[in-house]
């Protein structure tokens, strides 16, 4: 159950932080930085859908 929780605020955390960040980065740094926000957003993701599916509900 507590890998299920995690699960879903890594998952909630990481893309609002992503958000956030994009929406903070001036103009000029979007391409760089958006890149590395979205790369470290897939390793959240991929992170949180781990513990909700290693949880044992799904």
């Amino acid at each position: 159950m507590i890998n299920l929780i995690l699960g879903i605020v890594i998952l909630l955390f990481t893309v609002g932080a992503v958000v956030v960040s994009l929406f903070r980065t001036p103009e000029h740094l979007t391409g760089y930085y958006g890149l590395m926000y979205w790369v470290i957003a897939a390793g959240g993701i991929v992170g949180g859908i781990s513990l909700v599916l290693g949880s044992g509900i799904f």
